[in-house]
């Protein structure tokens, strides 16, 4: 796959809920050229987390996670390879 023209950075401590929606809405772009990378920032549910990327089973979508809570700023020093970047906080 070529550099994609966009890449969204989800950034997640608690609240599976919220991410739900919030992987949901990236997934159901009109533009098919887009990277989405979930950061678990040492959260409470990584298991969850996990499974919910996973079951999208769609190679744009990526799970990280932190080892320790980095914070809001700590997750946007995640490098992208996208003309345009999207912080999804």
């Amino acid at each position: 796959m070529s550099d994609p023209a966009i890449s969204f950075a989800i950034p997640y401590h608690r609240g599976i809920h919220y991410l739900e929606r919030a992987v949901a809405s990236v997934v159901a772009q009109t533009r098919d050229d887009w990277t989405c990378t979930v950061v678990d920032d040492a959260g409470p549910e990584p298991e969850a987390a996990a499974a919910l990327v996973a079951g999208y089973a769609d190679p744009r979508l990526r799970y990280v996670r932190n080892e320790r809570n980095l914070g809001l700023a700590g997750n946007r020093s995640e490098e992208h390879t996208s003309e345009l970047q999207s912080p999804c906080n």
